[in-house]
């Protein structure tokens, strides 16, 4: 998986979570790119009835992206929003039908209705990456960003069927669609959420190699059956969907927590730190 640019901002990036501020919609009108500014991490909201993406900014410290955005981002396909992020508009079914790239160094939005965006989509190279699955049977190919941030939200049915690679600083994947992310997910960046949480979401291996957390929830009826693996320093690996986790379950790390709910499967679980079986709840 190609590496991009990391914009140097970690200090606004925390393990549990990311900032929240004013918005920017997918569906917004055209922007004055040479004076507005956009920040990172970025974060996508839910999806709007009329298939548009929230953006967050944070106030405290900006980083103008406007010009760049302006010089690379109608070459992949995008236009420039009010803060400078590069949004690739696939919200309508059946559109997007090859690759996307998003341009390098500046943040990236894509959004992916019924039947779109149906290859790979790579946001290795941008400052932070906002991926929206929300249409059924979106984002059939492989998914790989990297960046500041990187969230992808797996929202419908059977959506991001190839796996999802993120090694960004703080990666964000949601797989709350029915059958959604099929494909493995792997994530090798800073800190890693990855939470399955609809029916028989997440079928591949979940496999977490941060280098500071991992927090992998699997919740949802028949949720994780293959391998999970978790290395992180402090790592949470939670199984309370029905029949859930029904793999090799492995919790390698000196700060370890690992629950199986009653309803869980957990046939074969390892752990350094501590394994809760039917008692206590998820970290």
């Amino acid at each position: 998986m190609r590496r991009g640019t990391v914009v140097a901002i970690a200090s606004l990036v925390c393990a549990c979570g990311l900032a929240e501020s004013g918005l920017v919609s997918i569906d917004g009108g055209a922007p004055d790119v040479t004076t507005d500014v956009v920040v990172v991490p970025i974060e996508a909201g839910d999806a709007s009835s009329d298939g548009g993406l929230d953006v967050k900014d944070e106030p405290e410290t900006s980083i103008d992206y406007g010009p760049l955005c302006a010089t690379e981002c109608a070459d992949a396909g995008g236009t420039c929003t009010d803060g400078g992020a590069c949004k690739i508009d696939c919200t309508k079914p059946g559109t997007c039908n090859g690759p996307i790239t998003c341009p390098p160094n500046v943040p990236c939005i894509v959004g992916c209705g019924d039947n779109s965006c149906n290859d790979d989509i790579d946001c290795t190279a941008g400052a932070a990456c906002d991926i929206e699955c929300m249409g059924m049977n979106s984002c059939a190919g492989e998914i790989d960003c990297a960046g500041s941030t990187c969230k992808v939200a797996c929202t419908n049915k059977d959506s991001c069927e190839n796996g999802i690679s993120c090694d960004a600083g703080a990666c964000d994947i949601v797989c709350s669609g029915n059958g959604s992310c099929p494909g493995p997910n792997d994530c090798t960046g800073t800190t890693c959420t990855i939470a399955c949480s609809n029916m028989t979401s997440c079928q591949s291996p979940n496999t977490c190699t941060a280098t500071a957390s991992c927090d992998i929830a699997c919740t949802g009826p028949g949720d994780c059956p293959s391998d999970i693996t978790a290395t992180a320093p402090v790592s949470d690996v939670c199984c309370t969907g029905s029949s859930s986790c029904d793999g090799l379950t492995t919790c390698d790390s000196p700060n370890c927590n690992l629950f199986c709910g009653a309803m869980a499967s957990c046939v074969d679980t390892t752990c350094q730190g501590t394994c809760a079986g039917d008692a206590g709840a998820c970290p």
